[in-house]
């Protein structure tokens, strides 16, 4: 039987039940959803779609949104793990997305493509690279199995926390305002990148939305640190911490505290992230959960190369470089920029 020729669209924002529609019955994250990429719109301002191909009982789909670059636009996936998925395979997806990105006029295209969703035909491997490492813990077992997997000193550790006498704290209104108060502090001391930089009005409509679970450590001289998690039926993601100077010895009991909650809700997977870039310190944390590793990959595409090489030439950088991509991002500012 021949294959139907693939039909594609982009489901723009002010549809949210055509996007919700659109993924229902499909594999995905929290960042594939409208709430998560609208939320994200109000930092960039980042024109952000719903990227839909159709082919007989097989649908792919990925957030995308276009980035200006002086005259010209590249397009990147929200920040988050979302990326490809689908209900099914599609042998010439990569050629169909390439296709659509020339079409687009896209000078680059960069895609995060979430390890647990992502197949092997929805990404040429030859433009993939690994910038990170991801940790998952397995929920879909006892409690106490769980437990048991964690390290001794792990153990060790939320023991002690738990018998601190520090309460859990999961008024909505008291987290927000502690999150407010101390978020841009926190980013900075920490050495974030300005893309964690959210305007106060991301971080509050996160922090509404039911698919956002926000607990807090609170002792004696108050709250100390408060997690912020996303989550969906197929995984769930620890998304960000803020903590007081002390309170960073909160985050393993509170982290505990949400795997026990997605537990009982039955999501099998609990992303515990790799940190801001591929850390020892960050990935022995991890391990310490009994959390597996697993590589986090990125589809890199030049798309428009004779553009793409007179962008790095004007921000002087290689345009060979395996680093930062685009380099010509990292180098210097484009502007207004004219070819």
């Amino acid at each position: 039987m021949a294959v139907p020729d693939p039909i594609q669209k982009l489901i723009p924002l002010d549809s949210p039940d055509e996007w919700n529609q659109a993924l229902h019955g499909i594999p995905h994250s929290f960042t594939h959803t409208w709430e998560h990429c609208y939320a994200m719109y109000l930092t960039t301002g980042y024109p952000t779609y719903l990227y839909v191909v159709t082919s007989g009982d097989t649908r792919i789909v990925c957030p995308i949104s276009e980035r200006q670059c002086g005259r010209y636009v590249e397009a990147v996936t929200p920040l988050g793990f979302s990326g490809f998925t689908g209900t099914g395979d599609l042998p010439d997806f990569p050629s169909i997305w390439e296709a659509f990105a020339r079409d687009r006029g896209y000078v680059t295209t960069y895609v995060t493509l979430n390890p647990l969703f992502v197949r092997p035909c929805f990404a040429n491997p030859i433009f993939t690279r690994q910038h990170n490492t991801l940790y998952f813990l397995d929920l879909d077992t006892t409690e106490e199995k769980i437990f048991q997997g964690f390290s001794a000193a792990r153990r060790r550790e939320l023991r002690r926390w738990q018998e601190s006498g520090v309460s859990i704290v999961t008024d909505r209104e008291i987290l927000a305002r502690f999150f407010l108060e101390n978020y841009r502090g926190f980013i900075r001391a920490k050495g974030f990148p300005s893309a964690y930089d959210f305007a106060e009005s991301t971080v509050a409509l996160l922090l509404a939305l039911n698919q956002v679970y926000v607990i807090g450590a609170s002792t004696e001289s108050g709250l100390q640190s408060v997690l912020v998690c996303c989550f969906t039926p197929y995984v769930a993601d620890s998304f960000l911490n803020v903590s007081l100077p002390d309170g960073h010895k909160h985050v393993a009991g509170l982290v505990w505290h949400a795997a026990r909650h997605f537990r009982s809700l039955r999501i099998p997977k609990f992303n515990l992230g790799g940190g801001v870039a591929s850390n020892e310190g960050v990935a022995e944390a991890k391990r310490r959960f009994g959390a597996y590793p697993t590589p986090l990959k990125a589809l890199r595409q030049v798309v428009r190369p004779a553009i793409y090489r007179e962008l790095c030439a004007v921000a002087g950088c290689s345009a060979e470089s395996e680093g930062y991509f685009p380099p010509y991002r990292q180098c210097a500012e484009i502007g207004n920029y004219h070819v």
